[in-house]
């Protein structure tokens, strides 16, 4: 063989290498690994909304949101204590309109998607529809603070998957 039919090939070698490489990668990248999401949550779909142990000092009658947004369905849960007790809300931005106009509610009976009294300390797990939401932390006590410390809050983004209840 003549050196430059082995150069020929050689090349020819390498470029077929490069395509079924860069074939590989395609597959693996949109075929294969989609596959391993499908129906499942893996640490990408999961969102902490405020880190461990955040400490949030409410004075009377004050409240703080945290503005959470998704494309599907998710799972919001988490742990809080509190000195004083508080109110926990899950509001889609037409009821937070409605809380914030009327400057704090001080009762659970406002529309809310989801809420809790949490007296001292307290868990919670809800499911939610994609969308933009409201998360409401409130002290409904008009002369007394309350320290929160948020022991978890977290969000858990089911991507197709259907909750049924």
């Amino acid at each position: 063989m003549e050196p430059t039919e082995k150069r020929g090939r050689s090349i020819n070698i390498i470029i077929g290498v490069t395509i079924i490489a860069v074939v590989a990668v395609v597959l693996g990248e949109f075929v294969v690994l989609p596959m391993f999401h499908a129906g499942g949550i893996s640490s990408s779909d999961t969102s902490s909304l405020l880190s461990a142990n955040s400490k949030i000092p409410l004075s009377g009658a004050t409240y703080c949101y945290i503005k959470y947004t998704s494309t599907s369905s998710s799972i919001v849960n988490g742990s809080i204590t509190a000195t004083n007790g508080l109110y926990f809300y899950i509001m889609t931005p037409g009821q937070y309109s409605t809380y914030v106009s009327s400057n704090a509610s001080r009762n659970l009976d406002i529309p809310s998607y989801y809420n809790k009294s949490i007296p001292i300390s307290g868990s919670f797990s809800t499911h939610i529809p994609g969308g933009s939401w409201y998360i409401v932390l409130e002290n409904p006590h008009l002369n007394s603070s309350t320290d929160v410390t948020v022991n978890k809050l977290t969000a858990y983004s089911l991507g197709s998957q259907v909750i049924y209840s």
